[in-house]
């Protein structure tokens, strides 16, 4: 006879599982001894049962339930789970020291559960390279440990993973501060294993900057030296943009760094720029390298701004050059005269040379799309209203994606002919909110809800190579203060119809997609939940499969820092 039971819902479920583990601790055990998630994992129980939803599995674990307490048979049934589809695995944290047991302390202490769910073969890659606070790590999807930081890769550094699966970066340190502004930069390319610890390391580039001691720049504590880093699109060179005050004149070029060897291929010029008058005197940053979308010129994009002294208005430009990708002489200015009023947000070239510029408005709106042809012609300006909390875009070959999370809205730019087109998804239900797989609860307890940011770094991606899709992440803004995740939508990459949506296990903040299209990840702030136990806070890497949205992996404390993806394709 099969016993009929009532499915609970899983917030409920997280409830209880939270309940009694605020109130539950593993008893000493003896080392020789087989530990509980011994006696879970390596007996698989029997499927005895075909009850309605997922209290319909725990009909082979009664004997579990007896021994073990209610709470942690629900636990032992998701880790556990027999592999009529694909199971859930967990990793343990490692295991307890032999020595003496540590002193009983009074009141109920909360446990920390596995830190990894796995659904399924483990994915590819298992290691990522992540954004934490003000330098780089990796994580192990396999352990869901994050490993420590990168040495000498700094928040200005880049970082790429390489198809060996080792890493190379561009690092970038700053020092000799004087009234908040760094005099010195220096610049180098470090080698890092699998595990990322330092193998190699080659100087590139030593900049130092002087001092503009005249009241208005002491006022504005300008940069005295700046870096910044690009790559090409294959990744085999690196550009390194420099610029510094030299006197009266700013002085700056580029750097073409073989990412192979270390050797400077080639050095380019940039044009020495004045200071500026006394009462307003002119900054000059680090050029930035955009290639085209054949791999052969290169956009250079060098900022300037200056702040009137009297009136305190502050102005700000861009000086464009455009140079093959291999770093031969810059040619002469180039479309000086469709450059952004008040600021540049992004760049790049298209086919055939023609340079676009996404410009921002000191007043706010919308964001303005200017095209600039290789001769010289004028056309039409583009107006993109997609600037809304947490709006983000993506470029693709002649492309440019607009997403705006809130409204879960898509805009489509074709660089080349201008033409525009937009979509939209539709609210989540309550039923995609929760996720109708167990996994979707106990990842959310793991990787617990929080305020979800603003700022999405990605928010979005285009599938790799050919594919026809495109992944972003959506923010519900009920309450503007704390807005949380809403997942990832998935849209049709030309006609821009909506395709699926994933629910979210945690507050989702960034967004990759693996170089070959098979796995999208999704990492989660680590702000946590009021009601989350302190042992379970940390962010975290939730892993899905692109065939069908089903979550592949889950690794939920990784972290007490947020955690952002160093790359939006992970080799």
């Amino acid at each position: 006879m099969t016993n009929e039971v009532d499915p609970i819902d899983e917030a409920t479920l997280a409830r209880l599982v939270r309940d009694v583990a605020d109130g539950w601790h593993l008893p000493p055990q003896r080392s020789s001894a087989p530990t509980w998630r011994d006696r879970i994992v390596r007996r698989e129980p029997a499927r005895t049962g075909r009850g309605r939803g997922w209290l319909g599995r725990t009909a082979g674990a009664g004997a579990l339930a007896v021994a073990l307490t209610v709470g942690l048979s629900l636990v032992a049934v998701w880790i556990s789970m027999p592999k009529g589809r694909p199971g859930i695995a967990a990793a343990s944290a490692p295991p307890a020291s032999s020595g003496p047991s540590a002193p009983a302390t009074s009141g109920p202490s909360a446990t920390a559960f596995p830190k990894v769910l796995l659904n399924g073969d483990l994915p590819r890659p298992s290691t990522v390279l992540l954004r934490v606070g003000g330098g780089y790590a990796v994580a192990d999807l396999a352990t869901g440990l994050l490993g420590p930081s990168l040495d000498g890769a700094t928040a200005l550094s880049d970082v790429r993973r390489l198809a060996d699966g080792t890493y190379a970066c561009l690092c970038v340190t700053m020092d000799g501060d004087v009234s908040g502004s760094p005099t010195h930069a220096a610049v180098e390319l470090r080698r890092y294993d699998a595990k990322g610890s330092l193998t190699a390391t080659v100087g590139i580039g030593d900049y130092t900057g002087s001092l503009d001691p005249r009241p208005a720049a002491k006022m504005d504590q300008p940069p005295n030296v700046d870096v910044a880093v690009t790559y090409s699109s294959d990744e085999t060179l690196g550009y390194v943009g420099w610029s510094l005050r030299d006197g009266a004149r700013w002085k700056g070029g580029i750097l073409l760094v073989d990412m192979e060897t270390g050797v400077v291929a080639s050095r380019v010029g940039l044009p020495d720029v004045s200071i500026g008058p006394d009462d307003q005197p002119v900054n000059v940053m680090a050029a930035k390298v955009a290639v085209g979308a054949d791999g052969k010129d290169a956009l250079v994009s060098r900022p300037t701004y200056s702040v009137e002294h009297a009136s305190g208005a502050y102005h700000s430009g861009t000086e464009h050059y455009l140079m093959p990708a291999s770093g031969r002489p810059t040619t002469a200015p180039f479309a000086v005269d469709r450059s952004c009023a008040d600021g540049e947000a992004d760049a790049g070239l298209t086919d055939g040379q023609l340079a676009w510029f996404l410009c921002w408005s000191s007043n706010g709106g919308s964001l303005t799309i200017r095209r600039a042809p290789e001769d010289g012609g004028i056309l039409p300006d583009i107006q993109v209203d997609s600037t809304g909390l947490g709006g983000t875009w993506a470029v693709s070959g002649s492309s440019i994606y607009f997403w705006t999370p809130v409204s879960r809205t898509i805009d489509r730019v074709d660089l080349v002919t201008g033409e525009t087109s937009s979509g939209s998804a539709p609210a989540p239900t309550a039923t995609d909110r929760s996720g109708p797989d167990p996994i979707g609860a106990l990842g959310r307890w793991l990787a617990p809800s929080a305020s979800a940011k603003v700022f999405l770094e990605p928010g979005i991606v285009v599938a790799p190579g050919t594919g026809s899709v495109v992944y972003a992440l959506g923010i519900a803004a009920e309450d503007p203060v704390q807005p949380r995740s809403t997942g990832v939508f998935v849209f049709d990459r030309r006609t821009l119809e909506p395709l699926g949506h994933w629910a979210p296990t945690a507050d989702f903040v960034s967004l990759a997609v693996s170089g070959d299209g098979r796995f999208v990840y999704a990492a989660g702030t680590a702000q946590p939940g009021i009601d989350i136990p302190q042992a379970t806070r940390g962010a975290s890497v939730t892993v899905y499969d692109a065939s069908d949205g089903s979550v592949r992996a889950i690794a939920g404390q990784l972290d007490p820092g947020d955690v952002q993806f160093a790359s939006r394709y992970l080799p």
